[in-house]
C-alpha cells in the first residue's frame, strides 16, 4: 500500500513539473473571473460554460469566455460586454498574480447562443 502511495505521489510531481509555467496562477485567475463575472445589464442570467486562462511565458493573459446555452447575452453588443469583461479581469490581475501581467487578449464565444465568437486585442 505505501508503494502505492509512493508512486501516485511521484506521478502527481512529475506531472506538475511538466506543466506550463504559470498553472497555478492561471487556476488562481480564472477562478477569481468566475467569481466576479460582471454582468452587463442588471437582472440579467450569465451561465458560464468555460473560462480559460492562458499565460505566456512573457506575462501575457489571454482569456477565452464561453457563455452557456440560456445566458441572456446580448450578442449585438459585444463591445460593452468586452470593456466591462476586461475591466474586471484587469482587476483580477492585479489582485491576485501582479501587475507584471497583462491583459493582450479576450475572446467572447456565443457558440452555444448564436454561433459566434469575437476577439479583442489590448
Amino acid at each position: 500500500k505505501m508503494k502505492k502511495i509512493l508512486l501516485g505521489m511521484f506521478c502527481l510531481l512529475s506531472a506538475v513539473s511538466f506543466a506550463g509555467d504559470f498553472d497555478r496562477e492561471e487556476h488562481i485567475l480564472a477562478g477569481e473571473i468566475y467569481k466576479n463575472f460582471p454582468v452587463l445589464e442588471a437582472g440579467k442570467k450569465i451561465n458560464l460554460k468555460e473560462i480559460d486562462v492562458d499565460i505566456e511565458d512573457d506575462k501575457a493573459v489571454e482569456v477565452d469566455v464561453e457563455f452557456a446555452v440560456g445566458s441572456e447575452v446580448n450578442v449585438a453588443d459585444y463591445d460593452a460586454y468586452a470593456k466591462k469583461i476586461s475591466a474586471e479581469i484587469n482587476k483580477s490581475i492585479k489582485s491576485t498574480i501582479g501587475d507584471e501581467f497583462k491583459l493582450i487578449k479576450l475572446e467572447i464565444d456565443t457558440s452555444g447562443i448564436r454561433n459566434d465568437k469575437k476577439i479583442y486585442r489590448y
